[in-house]
């Protein structure tokens, strides 16, 4: 798989926010970012906007990151600014489709980086064929995630606990 690396480029959030971005790249994830993605995961506000909210012992962290890495139905993805992690973004395929969740550290939240890296996902996995489109659960109180997501056209739904976002490669031009 080609690593894209964006140099010095521009990134549009709305119409509002232009943010320079050096050095930003998504790539697939390592046995070296178990202890991050383990911090990420156990981040109070990454918490508060997951649906399993509890803290997570560091052993079962690594079990279910182990499964992950060696199973066929998800791929991880690390986030780098420069040469740090700053996010991560995971698809476990379900069918034809691909359930994703992301989060980011927070020095790094509100500059577009969700943006970018979940856009970044799209366009490699439209090229791979690895599913047919994304869905995702979002909570209620999470509007940083809802905006992203109907920023990038995903058609919302309306749910008990929240929303449900979606998009279909066919049905998108």
């Amino acid at each position: 798989m080609i690593e894209i690396v964006i140099r010095n480029s521009i990134i549009h959030e709305g119409t509002r926010r232009v943010r320079k971005v050096k050095d930003l790249k998504l790539r697939k994830a390592e046995k070296k970012d178990c202890r991050f993605l383990f911090d990420l995961r156990n981040e109070e506000e990454v918490r508060k906007s997951s649906f399993q909210a509890q803290p997570i012992p560091y052993e079962h962290h690594e079990m279910w990151f182990n499964g992950k890495m060696s199973g066929e139905q998800s791929k991880i993805f690390i986030l780098e600014l420069g040469q740090r992690p700053v996010g991560q973004v995971r698809m476990d395929i379900c069918g034809e489709k691909a359930e994703i969740s992301y989060a980011l550290c927070k020095a790094v939240r509100g500059h577009g980086y969700s943006k970018w890296m979940l856009s970044e996902l799209e366009r490699r996995v439209r090229g791979e064929g690895w599913c047919s489109g994304f869905v995702a659960e979002v909570k209620r109180e999470n509007m940083a995630s809802r905006k992203i997501f109907q920023s990038l056209q995903y058609q919302e739904t309306v749910m008990e606990y929240g929303y449900l976002y979606e998009k279909n490669w066919e049905n998108d031009s």
